[in-house]
C-alpha cells in the first residue's frame, strides 16, 4: 500500500494497481465493493444525488416485495431515507450498509460466481 501512496502523480495507475491486487486477493467481488464505495463517495451535486436517489427509490418500490404486499412501503422508504441501506444495482435490492460487503461477496444473486466482467 505504501507504493500506491507514492504514485500520486498517476492516480489512474495507482487505482489500477490497487484494483489488480484486490482482484487477486479478494476476487471480482472485492473489486466491485471498492468501485461501489468510490462511486458512493463522488457525487456531482446534492441536487442530482437526491434526484438519483428518488429514482432508485421509485425503482425499488416498483418491484413487488413482501413488505409491499403487506402494505408496509413506509419501512422501505424510511430505510432508504435514513441512510441505513444501500441500493444494489446488481440485484436491485436494498441492503443494510453493515451487510454490504457480505452481500457483494456471498449473497448477491445479480453477481455471477467467476464473472470477471462484473
Amino acid at each position: 500500500m505504501d507504493h500506491l501512496m507514492e504514485t500520486t502523480d498517476d492516480p489512474v495507475g495507482a487505482l489500477d494497481e490497487l484494483l489488480s491486487k484486490v482482484k487477486i486477493s479478494h476476487g471480482i467481488q472485492g473489486v466491485n465493493y471498492i468501485l461501489n464505495h468510490i462511486q458512493s463517495k463522488i457525487s456531482p451535486s446534492p441536487e442530482s444525488s437526491l434526484s438519483a436517489a428518488y429514482e432508485i427509490l421509485d425503482t425499488v418500490l416498483s418491484e413487488p416485495s413482501l413488505l409491499q404486499s403487506q402494505g408496509r412501503e413506509d419501512i422501505i422508504k424510511h430505510a432508504f431515507e435514513d441512510g441505513s441501506t444501500s441500493y444494489c444495482k446488481n440485484c436491485k435490492g436494498m441492503i443494510k450498509k453493515e451487510r454490504w460487503a457480505q452481500h457483494v461477496e456471498y449473497w448477491c444473486p445479480g453477481i455471477e460466481v467467476g464473472d470477471d466482467d462484473t
